[in-house]
């Protein structure tokens, strides 16, 4: 019996198990604990839940090991089982799940379809580098393979899909050996075939897209540079990978009480090797193998237990630190050089810095020194002073956080067990600590909510309106002024209708505003309200000390040729509008044949990293169109990198007909130094009903922009029909 249909909390599964040790060719070296690892994973899906698994019924799992895992069992099965498979039901919630230990690499591209300088992440069949039946050799299978079968398994079935890698280089798609091995074979030259396992025409609409990471959820092994090790099971005497042991062990408590995906890796225990395992995915932050997200709701934060103090310098030594920047890294060692701690620089406030520290187990001796990091390798006293126990949370200033904003904090189950308030805030990340001062025990596992903005919505209400509208029932994100001139948003009634506009920002004057016939339910005018805050927001949010001014572009192309050898046919079409600073705009025609792509530029000299999103105006929507794969890597490189968005093996754009002769949308860039979770910003808008989703939150006053450095750009994108056009 399947007992998962016993618990409403965890859907159907689905699985596909591969693990391979031996391989057909002498070109890869021979593995030790795959196919146990496959075993293992096995026996966790289909054990009963009353003894620690899943209870999924054998005939919803398809194995491979050695010799059967070939490159084309491999393809077809995924299309058999899980696309294809009459007994998955179409656009539903159940669980898929695709896990693979073997090995694994990170080829050079032929450079047909990508840049030359380009690299593929492939995992290995047990035939690759062989010949086949047809005499060709046999080639791996590449990261853009599995996206697109991916991409096409989320949109028939459902994108509950969870993809488990146990193999190296799995942040993008080996196992390594001392006393370990490493999954990770000699890399060959480029890849032998162009990739026509999924070369169908790839593209999707631009209210629908959504980048690769979108479609499921990514547990790999190790980060891009990393590798995945195994070795011997000193209790069972048999070789287990590193990653897969620690997985399962945390899934057996995470299948107990809610656990997202993020909670998860971040409860393994250190793997050893420097091996770093890695989650990613716009759905991360979801209930492991369901679509639920954490109880706490969808707009909450994992807490990170951290420690902050000041370090005291003697003053005649604090021209060492006067160059130091915000997340730099400082060393901490004992009298006898042991080494103590990391610490991060939060502020640099000579003769201190006032750091964060991970690790708040740890304990700074009196008499320790802090190593700085210049060309002498400087040793200095520090005296901690100002100590404090908090939370870290992966929000901050660009999403509205401040000093001061409180936070609910909720523990697994969604009780509320106390709350927080932010005490240091830079762009990506806040501090936050008992707002008076004392001790508050907080479960493992909890999250925080925002329950009180210190930026206000401002919205006009002309008294005509008789309908009551406030205060909202979200925490109070919107106020009511008596003026179109100090209010960003305006309401009013029509006849039937309800008219939504916006009245400042760069683009207001570039969208008409939103209609949708009246309510008489107050609570769908109020979620309205906060969805075009939101939208209005997230628009027109800006840094006006422009860190990064001119040193960072987006381009956008129409494609020709077919999948997935898609290539730019026409010049880039943003160009800047005259006098808008960081404001361009891009003219189409509608085509429904038409297919497009971006191209992200870094001229500056920092690693950047990039989120790329459309915002239609019709309904206040938000949708991300890229975002970062991992936290650890910055895709954009510095002087002259580039990230290609639809291009390639990339689905491309493609933009439906406009409802009347022209039609315009907003695409929004952000670039930063440091990573920030952004995929929550996403919503999907007003209905035609006057129902909204998303949390609105405006900028009250001008902030202070610190610590880590971003900027922004936002494209107006017209589209013209046809006869318009002529």
């Amino acid at each position: 019996m399947d007992s998962t249909k016993n618990n409403p909390a965890v859907p159907a599964i689905f699985a596909i198990i591969v693990g391979i040790d031996k391989y057909n060719s002498k070109e890869f070296g021979q593995l030790k604990g795959c196919v146990n690892d496959a075993k293992e994973v096995k026996t966790f899906l289909t054990k009963s839940r009353r003894f620690g698994g899943l209870g999924v019924p054998l005939s919803h799992i398809k194995y491979l090991e050695n010799k059967s895992a070939t490159r084309r069992a491999i393809l077809s099965t995924f299309r058999k089982h899980l696309i294809d498979n009459p007994d998955i039901p179409d656009h539903g919630n159940t669980a898929m799940i695709f896990y693979f230990a073997g090995h694994g690499s990170r080829v050079p591209s032929s450079g047909k379809f990508l840049p030359a300088d380009a690299r593929v992440e492939v995992i290995c069949p047990v035939d690759e580098r062989t010949r086949g039946n047809d005499g060709q050799q046999v080639a791996p299978i590449p990261d853009y393979t599995l996206a697109k079968l991916l991409k096409l398994l989320a949109a028939k079935k459902g994108d509950n899909i969870t993809v488990i890698l146990d193999s190296c280089h799995s942040a993008g798609m080996s196992r390594d050996a001392s006393t370990a091995t490493v999954r990770s074979p000699a890399i060959p030259s480029f890849l032998t075939t162009l990739e026509r396992d999924c070369c169908d025409d790839s593209s999707q609409s631009h209210s629908s897209w959504s980048p690769s990471t979108s479609s499921h959820v990514l547990l790999a092994a190790c980060r891009q540079d990393g590798k995945a090790y195994e070795s011997a099971d000193q209790t069972q005497k048999r070789f287990r990978g590193h990653f897969t042991k620690a997985l399962l062990h945390a899934l057996r408590r995470a299948i107990r009480e809610p656990t997202t995906y993020t909670d998860l890796i971040k409860s393994l225990p250190a793997l050893g090797h420097s091996q770093v395992p890695h989650c990613s995915g716009t759905h991360q932050d979801r209930l492991v193998f369901t679509t639920n997200p954490p109880v706490a709701g969808a707009h909450s934060w994992p807490l990170t237990p951290i420690r902050m103090f000041r370090l005291e310098f003697d003053t005649a030594l604090s021209h060492h630190i006067d160059g130091m920047s915000a997340r730099t890294k400082v060393s901490v060692v004992g009298r006898q050089q042991q080494f103590i701690s990391t610490l991060v620089v939060w502020t640099v406030e000579p003769p201190s810095l006032l750091v964060l520290q991970n690790d708040p187990a740890v304990d700074i001796p009196a008499g320790s020194l802090a190593v700085i990091d210049d060309e002498n390798g400087t040793q200095m006293p520090i005296t901690v002073t100002d100590r404090y126990q908090g939370f870290s949370v992966q929000t901050g200033d660009l999403s509205g956080i401040r000093p001061g904003t409180t936070f609910a904090i909720h523990n697994p189950a969604g009780a509320k067990v106390g709350s927080l308030e932010a005490r240091h805030v830079d762009s990506g990340e806040a501090v936050l600590v008992p707002g008076d001062g004392n001790p508050v025990a907080i479960p493992q596992n909890s999250r925080a909510v925002v329950q009180g903005w210190t930026d206000k919505v401002r919205v006009y209400v002309p008294s005509s309106f008789r309908r009551p509208l406030f205060p909202l029932d979200d925490g109070g994100r919107c106020e009511q002024v008596k003026s179109c001139e100090r209010a960003n948003i305006s309401l009013r009634q029509e006849g039937e209708r309800v008219i939504i506009e916006r009245l400042t920002g760069a683009t207001h004057t570039y969208d008409p505003g939103i209609t949708f016939p009246a309510s008489p339910e107050p609570s769908r005018l109020r979620s309205a309200l906060s969805t075009a805050a939101h939208f209005h927001y997230f628009l027109e949010r800006s840094n006006e000390r422009k860190p990064l001014s001119y040193g960072f572009t987006l381009e956008m192309y129409q494609l020709g040729g077919v999948f997935p050898t898609r290539k730019p046919i026409s010049a880039n079409l943003v160009e800047p509008i005259k006098g808008s600073e960081h404001l361009y705009q891009a003219g189409i025609v509608a085509d429904p044949m038409a297919r497009y792509g971006f191209k992200i530029r870094n001229r500056t000299g920092q690693d950047l990293f990039a989120y790329l999103f459309y915002f239609n105006p019709a309904k206040c929507s938000i949708k991300v169109w890229y975002q970062p794969a991992t936290a650890h890597e910055h895709p954009l490189k510095r002087s002259q990198g580039q990230v290609c968005v639809g291009l390639g093996s990339e689905p491309a754009f493609q933009f439906k007909q406009p409802s009347s002769e022209r039609d315009s949308g907003y695409i929004k860039l952000f670039v930063s130094t440091e990573y920030h979770d952004l995929a929550w910003i996403e919503q999907t808008g007003i209905d035609t009903h006057g129902r909204g989703s998303g949390t609105g939150r405006m900028d009250g006053e001008r902030e202070d922009f610190r610590m880590r450095d971003w900027d922004e750009l936002t494209v107006v994108l017209r589209m013209v029909t046809r006869s318009k056009a002529k």
